[in-house]
């Protein structure tokens, strides 16, 4: 490996530092780890079957050789030293064990824990909000739809609190506080593919309400 390589793996782990993972997830068998998205570009190393990782980013770019077909990257970390890209079909995105059956036919391409509540008989359950996305949908888009997961205190099971289906929807899903309560921002990809409009949605207890939408 050059030292121009070594160069550009550092300043590319200095610059995601801070960036916070979309979701959790492992790899099913054993794929090339790049410096960038792309099958020609530098690879760092081997990663193994069974490696944790956090994905961060996600793009789309023609497959070589086949200008109707497309190749899916990932920005992962797998240790927080080591930043790099891996194709998507090589990594399964992990799912809550508690929210797992209620995921359907979709994958959770985003998962974050947006409140905690205590059930005297549960105990410490998490609220959630996920980015659902079907295998088959469109490779420019992160996720199509946002479900928030409640839990309900005298039933004591997780129940859907709000969801919406139809977005174009992109990473980052942000979270974060509107004044005491919760709230979620989800951007959607415009037709044009470049420009992205964000949405913020706030949680008065288990009510879901959207505020107006923010400037692009």
């Amino acid at each position: 490996m050059t030292n121009g390589t070594k160069n550009r793996i550092q300043g590319l782990v200095a610059s995601s530092q801070n960036q916070e993972p979309q979701n959790t997830a492992v790899l099913k068998q054993a794929a090339n780890f790049r410096i960038e998205p792309g099958r020609s570009t530098a690879i760092i190393r081997r990663l193994q079957s069974g490696t944790k990782l956090e994905v961060l980013e996600r793009a789309t770019l023609p497959r070589p050789g086949s200008p109707s077909s497309h190749d899916v990257w990932l920005k992962v970390r797998p240790s927080p030293t080591e930043i790099g890209w891996v194709l998507s079909g090589a990594i399964e995105f992990n799912i809550p064990s508690d929210i797992a059956q209620y995921s359907e036919e979709y994958t959770y391409a985003t998962v974050k824990v947006i409140n905690r509540v205590h059930d005297p008989v549960a105990g410490e359950i998490n609220w959630y909000v996920v980015g659902e996305r079907r295998p088959s949908h469109d490779p420019n888009v992160d996720f199509e739809g946002i479900r928030v997961f409640t839990w309900n205190m005298k039933r004591h099971r997780y129940e859907t609190a709000f969801r919406v289906k139809g977005l174009r929807g992109v990473y980052p899903l942000e979270i974060g506080q509107d004044g005491v309560n919760p709230m979620f921002r989800v951007y959607d990809l415009d037709e044009d593919g470049t420009t992205k409009t964000p949405h913020e949605y706030v949680m008065y207890g288990v009510i879901v309400r959207a505020k107006k939408a923010l400037p692009s």
